[in-house]
């Protein structure tokens, strides 16, 4: 008896201009996929934050950030269409772990997008908290 997990068909697919047609070199010959340096993972603490391609991303988003800010909607959206062009072509995916099972998936094209959208208004964040922490200290 194998155990089947359901996932949405928005989880799985990517979009066919981004998607990797070829099998990542730490996925075995049933499909699992075992995330790589080259892999953003989605998900929240240390382990992310300090995973190889997690860290480019926010590089990638730090150096597009002014660009971003400044931008219309249609424009922020290029940008981060862009940044998960260069991910993939870099060889990397966007995977989320899926808790009932235990197996990373590879997930849509739109959701990688709001992964990069979600990063810049983090970005944004961070900044303003510096910011006022600096003036802070400035009227002390």
């Amino acid at each position: 008896s194998s155990t089947c997990s359901t996932v949405s068909d928005e989880e799985t697919s990517a979009s066919p201009s981004t998607a990797n047609t070829s099998r990542a070199s730490g996925d075995d010959k049933t499909g699992n996929i075992t995330p790589t340096d080259n892999d953003v993972l989605l998900g929240r603490g240390r382990p992310f934050l300090r995973h190889p391609a997690n860290h480019l991303l926010r590089t990638m988003v730090a150096d597009k950030s002014r660009e971003y800010d400044k931008a219309s909607r249609s424009d922020k959206y290029d940008i981060a269409k862009d940044i998960v062009a260069a991910i993939h072509k870099k060889g990397g995916r966007f995977l989320k772990l899926n808790a009932t099972t235990g197996l990373w998936w590879e997930v849509a094209w739109g959701v990688a997008r709001d992964k990069v959208a979600h990063a810049f208004r983090k970005r944004r964040e961070l900044d303003l908290a510096k910011d006022r922490k600096a003036k802070a200290r400035q009227q002390k």
